[in-house]
């Protein structure tokens, strides 16, 4: 059987948690971590919880690596976490797979967010989706899709997001028209 490490990333609001049920409902033997659903399970709600919440998935993450064990997880992609581990999964023979959904403004992630609240999804701090959601796009598209790592990469957008020329830039790095938070 081959390993699978499948990453669900994109910035919040964007619907990966949509996605991930819609993409690993064939993979039934997949674990997915998820560190809102290890958040609801400790006590208190803060950005305390939600560190301790992160930091439960990356070691488990890190044990089914460490297992050969396939495994599934979704993140904002925000930062430069995944690299490292991304290519150490490589150079273990995991088949990795990265889907990136977004949409294509953070007033819209946030409008999601809120909508999500209202059906009695989780919330996320205005100021998180804020910092999160640049930072989100730049990290795809500058480091995990250029990356020289060899592995399947797919942008899934809710709306147009592939950055123009223009925000491209003279150097091909994505720049956010706009800083957010």
């Amino acid at each position: 059987m081959k390993k699978e490490l499948i990453i669900i990333a994109g910035p919040n609001g964007s619907g990966k948690s949509t996605l991930a049920e819609m993409l690993l409902a064939e993979k039934h033997f997949l674990p997915f971590v998820n560190a809102d659903t290890i958040a609801k399970g400790i006590s208190g709600s803060s950005e305390r919880t939600d560190i301790s919440a992160g930091r439960m998935m990356i070691t488990r993450i890190n044990s089914a690596l460490t297992d050969n064990e396939s495994i599934a997880f979704e993140t904002t992609l925000s930062g430069r976490t995944w690299v490292k581990l991304i290519g150490q999964a490589v150079d273990k023979g995991y088949q990795v797979t990265l889907g990136f959904i977004a949409v294509s403004s953070v007033e819209e992630a946030m409008s999601r967010v809120e909508r999500r609240v209202l059906e009695g999804g989780h919330s996320i701090p205005k100021e998180f989706i804020l910092r999160r959601y640049s930072r989100s796009l730049s990290m795809f598209f500058n480091v995990y899709t250029a990356s020289t790592r060899e592995f399947p990469k797919m942008l899934i957008a809710q709306e147009a997001v592939y950055p123009s020329d223009a925000e491209l830039g003279q150097n091909k790095k994505y720049t956010p028209s706009k800083k957010y938070g």
